[in-house]
């Protein structure tokens, strides 16, 4: 059994593929990542959309290592052998060291700007959600603060109103019987 990937102090294995620059394989890795992800997604059954693919990654240089360009390879044949009518572009390949550099590190750079993203909506949605929590916090203390207030509002209005009306009743109570106490009082000083 053959490892997939081997990494010791001057070469780089990928796919049967030898790299002597860590960049090179790491970037060759993550073209396997997107052929991967490609390829649970492509239907070949739509030639169609596989030439259009197929002259996106040429266009915008998609694929940049000779696995990618084995995976490009692998698509035009296919599409060749489907009969398909308008012309198939062939495949550019970077002819020396420093435009395939120049080219890869464009590569991980759309990448690390994808990772940033990533990471940018992860934060936001943090800061949502905690901004959320705030919110609700406050929404309950200020429920709390409602219910609890002796002033009528329109968590305990009720409440407040029947505590009003029992006041006046227990005042007019009093005052009544202070009334009738005078009443008797002169009434009894008038018999004398």
């Amino acid at each position: 059994m053959q490892k997939e990937e081997k990494k010791d102090d001057r070469t780089h294995i990928v796919k049967d593929y030898l790299f002597f620059d860590e960049a090179e394989a790491d970037v060759a890795r993550s073209e396997i990542k997107k052929i991967e992800y490609i390829e649970e997604r492509m239907n070949y059954n739509n030639v169609k959309m596989l030439y259009t693919f197929y002259n996106n990654c040429i266009e915008n240089k998609i694929f940049v290592t000779p696995i990618g360009y084995a995976y490009l390879e692998r698509i035009r044949k296919f599409i060749i052998a489907s009969n398909y009518t308008e012309e198939v572009l062939f495949i550019p390949v970077a002819s020396n060291n420093h435009v395939l550099k120049r080219e890869m590190k464009k590569a991980l750079q759309r990448e690390e700007q994808l990772v940033m993203d990533n990471e940018r909506m992860r934060m936001r949605r943090r800061i949502s959600l905690f901004l959320n929590i705030v919110l609700v916090i406050l929404v309950i203390f200020m429920f709390f603060i409602a219910s609890t207030s002796d002033k009528p509002n329109i968590v305990n209005y009720e409440k407040v109103i029947v505590n009003k009306y029992a006041t006046w009743e227990e005042e007019l109570s009093e005052r009544e019987k202070v009334v009738r106490e005078k009443e008797l009082e002169y009434s009894i000083i008038n018999e004398k």
